[in-house]
C-alpha cells in the first residue's frame, strides 16, 4: 500500500483512499457495537437461566463444596464477559486504532495538497472521544465490561455465602397466615369441592 506521502502526489487517489479508510472505521465501529450488544444479550440470557436455577435448581457438590446451581450460571456469565472483552478490546478495537492512525497520517499529508477542505475527520473524532469522560476509547471499553464483571462477582459472592436464599411457596403461605393471625383477620383457606357437586345438579331428577 502506498504511504501517505506517496499519495500526496495524486490528490484524487489520496481522497479515495481516505474515504475507504473512513468506511473501514465505520465498519469496525459497527462490529464493536454489535459485539457489545451480543455480550449483553448472552450475559442476560445466562442470568435469566441462573434465576430459574436459583428458584428451582437447588445445590450441587463440586469437589466437596456445596454450591447453588445458580452460582454455576453466574460463573458462565463471567466467562462470557471475559471472552467478549478480549475480542472487543484486543481485537476489533486494535484494528480500529490502526485504521484511525493511518487516516490521521493521510490527513496530515493532505495539508500539503490544495484540497477544498481539510481531511481531519479522524483527528476530530479521536479528540472528541478522548474529551468525553476524559478517557480513551480503550478505557471506556474496560469500564463497560468491568461494570458487568463487578455485578456478576457480587452476585456470585451473595450466592456462595448464602446471603440470598430462595423463599419457598409454603414459607410464604405460612408467613401470610401468621401475619393474618397477628392482625386478627382469618387466614384465607381453600375449601375442596366435592366431585359430586355439579353446576347442573338442579337438572337432576
Amino acid at each position: 500500500m502506498p504511504t501517505p506521502d506517496q499519495n500526496s502526489k495524486n490528490p484524487e487517489l489520496m481522497v479515495t483512499i481516505w474515504e475507504k479508510t473512513i468506511d473501514l472505521q465505520i465498519h469496525l465501529n459497527e462490529m464493536g457495537l454489535t459485539l457489545r450488544r451480543t455480550a449483553v444479550t448472552a450475559v442476560g440470557v445466562t442470568l435469566g437461566a441462573g434465576a430459574l436455577a436459583f428458584r428451582y435448581g437447588g445445590d450441587v457438590s463440586i469437589f466437596g463444596w456445596i454450591v447453588p446451581v445458580a452460582f454455576l450460571f453466574v460463573l458462565v456469565g463471567l466467562g462470557l464477559t471475559g471472552a467478549f472483552f478480549l475480542m472487543d478490546r484486543f481485537w476489533y478495537h486494535e484494528l480500529l486504532r490502526a485504521s484511525v492512525s493511518y487516516a490521521m497520517d493521510l490527513e496530515q499529508a493532505a495539508k500539503k495538497v490544495n484540497l477544498p477542505c481539510d481531511l481531519d475527520l479522524s483527528r476530530k473524532i479521536r479528540k472528541t472521544n478522548h474529551a468525553a469522560l476524559r478517557m480513551s476509547g480503550g478505557a471506556k471499553i474496560n469500564v463497560f465490561y468491568g461494570v458487568i464483571a463487578l455485578v456478576l462477582v457480587v452476585a456470585a459472592l451473595l450466592l456462595l455465602t448464602r446471603v440470598v436464599q430462595p423463599v419457598q411457596p409454603s414459607s410464604r403461605a405460612s408467613t401470610a397466615s401468621e401475619s393474618a393471625a397477628v392482625q386478627g383477620a382469618p387466614a384465607a383457606t381453600i375449601t375442596p369441592v366435592s366431585s359430586d357437586t355439579s353446576p347442573f345438579q338442579f337438572l337432576r331428577t
